[in-house]
């Protein structure tokens, strides 16, 4: 799918110095550079000599957690999954430290009517409470769903009720038995997609 850019919010609050999955990034990064034999390990995956670029974009979206990652790479770089698991526990460590943070969001979004989002600019300096208040107001008085979207940490919506639902994106990896999946992220809040 892709994303319709005019119908989207643009701009997203974030953490400084967080970024989700870190540790366990590192690890599959570490584990696949080690792996020089892209034609084997290409194999192994179940895909043909053909299909070397395809591979290498699916590559990398597993090596970055963008992706469902088969067992067979995994297991074909050489990954443990218990020192995955450690990896995901230092990360999750990292996401308690980040929201832990006092925040201060400098843009917000509403939706204007389904798949059809704009953005709302906050004041400088507005703390996560404040700007909270600010878009109970605006959604009562417009009657728009309203949000803050805090990158890889949280949204925090805000209904033309004025009632408050916060989302966190905790990293959490679903591990079955022929795959490993990462927790969803919350980047497709505010963005409409065609396709």
């Amino acid at each position: 799918m892709k994303e319709i850019p005019w119908f989207s919010v643009q701009s997203i609050n974030k953490v400084e110095d967080y970024e989700r999955f870190r540790h366990c990034k590192a690890y599959l990064r570490s584990k696949s550079d080690e792996c020089k034999d892209e034609r084997q390990l290409l194999l192994a995956c179940g895909y043909s000599i053909r299909s070397l670029n395809k591979f290498r974009i699916h590559r990398k979206e597993w090596n970055d957690l963008e992706r469902r990652i088969p067992l067979e790479y995994l297991s074909a770089i050489g990954v443990d999954l218990e020192t995955l698991n450690f990896a995901l526990e230092l990360d999750c460590e990292e996401f308690d430290k980040a929201a832990a943070i006092p925040f201060y969001p400098r843009v917000a979004g509403f939706r204007i009517m389904s798949a059809i989002y704009s953005q709302l600019e906050l004041p400088e300096n507005t703390s996560e409470a404040e700007a909270i208040e600010i878009l109970k107001e605006f959604s009562r008085g417009k009657g728009f769903h309203s949000f803050i979207p805090v990158r890889d940490l949280k949204t925090i919506f805000v209904e033309p009720s004025g009632s408050v639902h916060i989302r966190y994106y905790r990293p959490a990896l679903e591990i079955t038995k022929t795959y490993v999946e990462a927790s969803s992220n919350g980047s497709t809040v505010g963005k409409s997609y065609i396709g």
